[in-house]
Formats: C-alpha cells, structure tokens, sequence
C-alpha cells in the first residue's frame, strides 16, 4: 500500500518559481556549506514559500552549520517586515 494512501499530505506546497534559481545561485556562489531561512504564508490549506533569506554561519566544521542567532534576528525581522512566517530553512 502507498504511503499517500495511508496518510495523505494535510495541506499543498507551492514555491514562487523564482526561489529554486535564488538558492541554487546562493549555493553555487559558495565554497562552504550555506544556511538561510525560508519565508512565506499558510492560507486555506496551502503552504506558500515566497522568500528565502541567506544567514550568517556560525564556526562549526564538517557538514554541520549552526546559524548565527542575532542574523536569525535580523532576518526574522525582514520577513516580518514583508508579512511573511518564517517556514523552514
């Protein structure tokens, strides 16, 4: 039995068509991993992601990123500034 058929998805997503270009350029510009927040709105059972914000990282090595708190703020701040959640990263 498919996984949709036991427990469907409880609300769409759909992404501005401009923001796969936007995080693909961010992570082809640079030469360590990248960390940044995603911003939009939940309306009537929809998900729309219509922002994504690069943030500063904080020294970690490897693979791991831990995000810099006050860029988070800062951040957090413009996508309230636009009236928009903050919705993943």
């Amino acid at each position: 039995q498919e996984c949709a058929d036991v427990l469907p998805q409880p609300f769409q997503v759909k992404v501005h068509p401009q923001l796969p270009f936007l995080v693909e350029f961010h992570a082809a510009l640079a030469k360590v991993e990248i960390i940044g927040v995603l911003g939009g709105k939940f309306v009537d059972g929809t998900l729309f992601i219509q922002s994504a914000l690069p943030c500063v990282a904080m020294e970690s090595g490897g693979t791991d990123v831990e995000m810099d708190s006050v860029d988070l703020i800062r951040v957090l701040s413009i996508l309230q500034k636009h009236d928009l959640s903050f919705v993943g990263w």
